[in-house]
């Protein structure tokens, strides 16, 4: 079913009260009745006293640690990692109801949905095959056993070999499916088809929702290249997937910590050592992509690379990729690991738990890694190398463009370096605005002489608080609110406004596709609790509502001045 299906209200209702969201998420936290709800330790962050509620009458949950609130829906697309259609079609499975008929796809949507189903069988049956071959190539049970690799944990990955199998084999499977799979190539000069993968190890490649798109292949000689994956297929790409993400991302979650190592065997190691939140990028730098998925699910990440020239060279990558899309309240880190290591014989020499604590206190902040790459090769005694590392900071700092407390604080630091003040010209969000057309360009200024809190948490409260109250106004009343793009610790940022009708907030609340908005529209609209007492003192409390009422005054404005038909052009 496309991702872009939209559903009739009415059937996701039937299939929300046909559904016991107590069960669902029972099979994953271990809940215990609790008057009227049912409690636990929240699976969205890390906890030891229980902040997690479950609704059975209400029909939502709520962590009044982490905020992380929604319905059954919500729970299989943030925490199992579904997409939002497939959350529908398991919960009405699981109901018993049957999916609502479609209209008729084209002729095109047919043919490309019967190709991937083809291309994703041809991908099975080749891994059933690696798997098989196993058993009749003693240099591949001879390496993994060298390598420590354990029974279970074979079979968990998934590992095989590619042996030296002719065309002729995949009797039943149509070459030009082969060949969209990534399973074979064409000689260029003959025309003659040729196995991909031959005499490798072999790693399937498993999407979020644990569906193979693809493969890693390592040679276990001298011949190059070491490592072949598949090629860019209508279902595998590179540089939106991370290996082993389907096994990890229940403990990144619960963590909310992320580890990206170098190569499939680094991730395989570390999972079977204990420490299931080893990710790696697909042979490919890191991608934007990737780390925004891992940002989704984690507040920080850990790059652990060699301490070769070529580790070094993609950490640097890394930090490059980092700085541009690292939001305040997200953090990456670096971690060069001793000597010769590999982080499977660092945790054989040390033991797991010596891992864990060299990830979590060791690791260099992406400040600090920045502040080395362009110290790198230069003595600031030097006037002109002085300047040099001023200019290239100044480049450094115009691409933070989701970040401006962390930009604001590494200027500070780059500057007390060089010795100068660093003229930085102000960043535009480089985020592409989803509401273009009613997006309001409203600047939330915070005032220095506000000392309660640390001026993170400043920010924090007046954006949260502003929104609470342009929720709370006027209720009863159709009335404009705001719906953050983004909703982070960010000093200024782009507001779009829309009109709802009061009555029916709640329902449409439930709805909103983006965890962080929702769970913030739906607090505010269904706790009892007055706004006043989520701030900290009066001097605060008066910031915060002259604040309002600046946008307050703002949104108006705008509002009579715009159709709200317009809003959603």
């Amino acid at each position: 079913m496309s991702a872009t299906h939209r559903f009739a209200d009415a059937f996701l209702d039937e299939v929300r009260e046909r559904t016991d969201l107590v069960e669902v998420v029972g099979q994953h936290v271990k809940l215990k009745k609790g008057g009227k709800d049912f409690v636990g330790l929240c699976p969205f962050h890390t906890e030891k006293s229980p902040s997690f509620t479950v609704s059975p009458v209400k029909q939502f949950y709520h962590c009044f640690g982490c905020g992380a609130h929604g319905n059954v829906f919500s729970f299989l697309t943030e925490y199992s990692g579904y997409d939002f259609v497939s959350a529908v079609q398991e919960l009405a499975l699981r109901a018993g109801l049957s999916m609502p008929e479609r209209s008729a796809p084209t002729a095109h949507a047919l043919a490309a949905e019967a190709r991937t189903a083809r291309i994703g069988d041809a991908l099975q049956r080749a891994q059933r095959t690696y798997f098989r071959n196993l058993r009749n190539c003693p240099g591949a049970i001879g390496y993994m056993k060298g390598r420590g690799l354990t029974k279970a944990t074979v079979v968990q990955f998934g590992l095989g070999y590619a042996d030296d199998g002719h065309i002729h084999d995949w009797d039943g499977v149509a070459i030009d499916v082969l060949e969209c799979a990534g399973l074979v190539a064409v000689d260029d000069e003959t025309g003659v088809y040729h196995e991909r993968f031959r005499r490798r190890l072999m790693f399937p490649i498993w999407n979020e929702r644990s569906e193979l798109i693809g493969f890693g292949g390592r040679v276990l000689d001298d011949r190059q290249p070491k490592y072949l994956n598949s090629p860019e297929t209508e279902v595998f790409r590179k540089g939106e997937e991370l290996y082993g993400l389907n096994f990890a991302k229940q403990s990144i979650r619960q963590g909310r910590l992320a580890v990206v190592v170098e190569g499939y065997m680094d991730v395989v190691m570390l999972h079977q050592h204990g420490d299931a939140r080893a990710v790696a990028s697909l042979g490919t730098s890191l991608t934007e992509e990737q780390l925004r998925r891992l940002y989704r699910m984690a507040d920080h990440v850990v790059f652990c690379f060699d301490g070769d020239k070529a580790g070094r060279a993609a950490a640097d990558r890394a930090a490059r990729v980092a700085i541009g899309i690292t939001p305040d309240g997200k953090t990456a880190s670096f971690l060069t690991l001793p000597g010769d290591h590999d982080p499977d014989s660092f945790v054989r020499e040390h033991g797991i738990d010596s891992w864990r604590a060299f990830v979590e206190c060791e690791a260099t902040p992406l400040s600090r890694k920045l502040i080395e790459m362009l110290l790198r090769g230069r003595d600031l005694e030097i006037a002109e190398h002085r300047a040099a590392f001023a200019r290239d900071g100044i480049e450094t700092l115009a691409v933070i463009g989701h970040a401006p407390i962390f930009r604001a604080a590494l200027q500070s630091e780059l500057e007390r370096i060089a010795q100068m003040a660093l003229s930085v010209p102000e960043v535009a969000d480089a985020r592409p605005n989803r509401r273009a057309d009613a997006a309001t360009h409203i600047r939330v200024q915070t005032q220095s002489d506000v000392g309660l809190l640390p001026a993170s948490n400043r920010v924090a409260f007046y954006r949260r608080y502003a929104l609470l109250l342009a929720l709370d106004r006027d209720a009863g009343a159709e009335i404009p609110y705001q719906l953050l793009d983004d909703f982070s610790e960010l000093v200024s940022g782009w507001f779009a406004c829309a009109a709802i009708d009061h009555r029916a907030r709640v329902e449409a609340a439930e709805r909103i596709v983006d965890p962080a908005l929702r769970a913030v529209v739906v607090e505010a609209i269904q706790s009892s609790r007055k706004r006043a007492n989520m701030l900290v003192g009066d001097a605060l409390a008066r910031e915060v509502g002259a604040l309002v009422q600046t946008i307050s005054g703002e949104l108006a404005q705008r509002a009579r001045a715009e159709e709200a038909a317009a809003l959603f052009r």
